[in-house]
């Protein structure tokens, strides 16, 4: 954010000055930005700056202003250059030093970035948004003790800032702290009962305790506030960690219903039943009647129904974009290793290990594995 009182100064200046054509330009630019019409901004504030006799608090003015535009645009070199002069021309400005450390994160010169953060911190250590930015730059260096530093003084500046709670919250889930992370997501909802963000991470900091009835209890107290398929999803999920297979597999049923071609709601349908100890499978081709499968993950699909063999199933998850690479082999060795869990556990537990480290961080399959090695042992 651009601070007001720039432009508030640069207007002050303009109303001393007997200059009509810099000082338009200047405050139109100026006025531009504010308005988020940074192409007009840009486009302004340059003609301000080529003009010889604009004072030089203005050009530093228009220089962090324009160095705003670009870095709202995605020019960030320019706006480095642009800001670089705003600096040399006035140091004392927390705002310049901000704004070049945004340009530079955007450049990927994360260190850089960090270091005018800290200057910024220097000239404004009461401004709880710097140490909060550092934070999400040191986060993105896997610099996780620096950013819950930076956090918690920036709580100690905003003790009723919701979104800072939450920050602290997702960084100390991240970095292998969940018990702290509910508490920072539990004052967090204090503060904002209606942030879903901090509940639906306060349910996966839970399970990541393994305390399961109480992820339910937040989802259930969610899905009173809103009825959401994703959260009647997750409900499904928990009530299967816990054992509750008829619940769980009810809960996949009463989403099948609203979304029949949905292959992911049959495959957990599927092992939900299979908790049950029901691996013939007749509801489940009833379930998925709706299912193509030639499109994914409806060849896991027929790999249960014995519509397709294991080899076929592997080179069909072989093909597609690197992305799609990675969540066709996640779903793979999961679901084929509920597949395999009961009449050959060493597999099963083999496949759940490559879940387990291969899925993406947040999936819920890589969870669900290591829920499934968990109950192995």
């Amino acid at each position: 954010m651009k601070p007001s009182l720039v432009a508030g100064l640069c207007l002050l200046a303009l109303a001393g000055t007997g200059r009509a054509v810099a000082p338009s330009s200047f405050a139109a630019g100026i006025a531009a930005g504010q308005r988020h019409d940074y192409g007009t901004a840009i486009t302004l504030l340059t003609i301000a700056l080529g003009r010889a006799d604009l004072p030089a608090h203005q050009k530093a003015a228009a220089l962090y202003e324009r160095g705003v535009a670009y870095c709202e645009t995605a020019q960030y070199n320019d706006a480095i250059a642009d800001l670089s002069g705003a600096i040399r021309l006035e140091a004392g400005r927390a705002a310049s030093w901000r704004e070049r450390a945004k340009a530079y994160a955007g450049e990927g010169l994360f260190d850089q970035a960090i270091a005018d953060e800290t200057r910024a911190i220097k000239l404004a250590p009461n401004d709880p948004s710097l140490y909060a930015e550092r934070a999400l730059l040191d986060f993105d260096r896997n610099r996780g003790p620096d950013a819950i530093a930076d956090l918690t003084a920036s709580i100690g500046l905003a003790p009723r800032d919701a979104n800072l709670r939450y920050l602290r919250g997702h960084t100390f889930r991240v970095t292998g702290e969940p018990a702290r992370a509910v508490e920072d997501y539990s004052r967090a909802l204090e503060l904002d009962p209606g942030r879903r963000d901090a509940r639906e991470e306060r349910v996966a900091a839970y399970e990541d305790l393994g305390e399961y009835g109480k992820a339910l209890d937040d989802l259930k107290a969610e899905l009173r506030r809103i009825d959401d398929v994703q959260v009647r999803f997750l409900i499904g999920v928990a009530q299967w960690y816990l054992g509750r297979y008829s619940d769980a597999a009810a809960s996949f049923a009463g989403l099948l219903r609203r979304a029949p071609q949905s292959g992911n709601f049959v495959l957990w349908f599927a092992i939900a039943k299979t908790g049950l100890g029901d691996r013939s499978f007749d509801e489940l081709a009833q379930s998925a009647k709706a299912i193509d499968y030639r499109i994914w993950p409806g060849p896991i699909i027929a790999l249960y129904l014995e519509k397709l063999t294991l080899t076929q199933l592997l080179a069909l998850a072989s093909t597609g974009t690197p992305q799609a690479l990675v969540l066709q082999r996640c779903d793979v060795d999961f679901f084929v290793g509920e597949w395999e869990l009961r009449p050959h556990p060493a597999t099963a537990k083999a496949l759940f290990r490559q879940a387990a480290s291969a899925c993406p961080p947040d999936f819920v399959l890589r969870h669900a594995a290591s829920f499934e090695l968990t109950r192995m042992h």
